[in-house]
């Protein structure tokens, strides 16, 4: 069991999955995020994307998102994060999309405020999702966290994204990047 860090959900328990499909972010990473992203997070599309059993999206509408987009390709975690915002009373806020994360990005039909970036480590996906979300550019989109680890260096530039921000919380880097013509004179 994994539990909410903040909102209004605090304390609340979510159900996670034995097994290699989900790895959830830890308490203290999850904490630095949203401190991060502090007021930002209220009253927007959050999208989580290889979102596991969805504990980075549950985690923004506990803290004031209006909404949310959880993508996982694997139907188990899937089938745990709809459990999740079924107990937690979510559900009405919340679309959960089973896909693979590549072919959703390319698709027309998003659009969203704060994307968040977990996928699999070793694997690579972290930088072809950023390329992907970076060439984006007829989506709203204002700003891009990839969680990945410390061995791998992303571009400091990515299509219309520029990372503004890196940290590491021990064995985890996030990057935080939003559109080039964001702050632009």
């Amino acid at each position: 069991m994994i539990r909410i860090t903040g909102g209004t959900l605090r304390g609340r328990k979510l159900k996670t999955l034995d097994g290699s499909c989900s790895r959830p972010t830890l308490s203290r990473v999850r904490e630095a995020i949203f401190n991060i992203l502090g007021q930002t997070v209220r009253s927007v599309t959050f999208v989580d994307l290889f979102s596991g059993v969805g504990t980075m999206g549950i985690e923004a509408l506990s803290r004031g998102a209006e909404a949310a987009i959880f993508v996982e390709h694997d139907a188990r975690c899937a089938s745990i994060l709809s459990k999740n915002l079924e107990t937690l009373g979510l559900g009405r806020r919340a679309t959960v999309v089973i896909a693979d994360v590549s072919d959703w990005v390319r698709g027309p039909s998003w659009d969203a405020d704060i994307v968040f970036v977990d996928p699999p480590y070793g694997l690579g996906l972290a930088d072809g999702t950023l390329e992907l979300l970076g060439r984006s550019g007829d989506k709203r989109l204002d700003c891009v966290l990839v969680q990945h680890e410390p061995k791998l260096t992303l571009p400091q530039e990515a299509g219309i994204l520029r990372q503004v921000r890196s940290g590491r919380y021990g064995d985890t880097v996030v990057d935080v990047y939003e559109p080039a013509t964001v702050g632009a004179p």
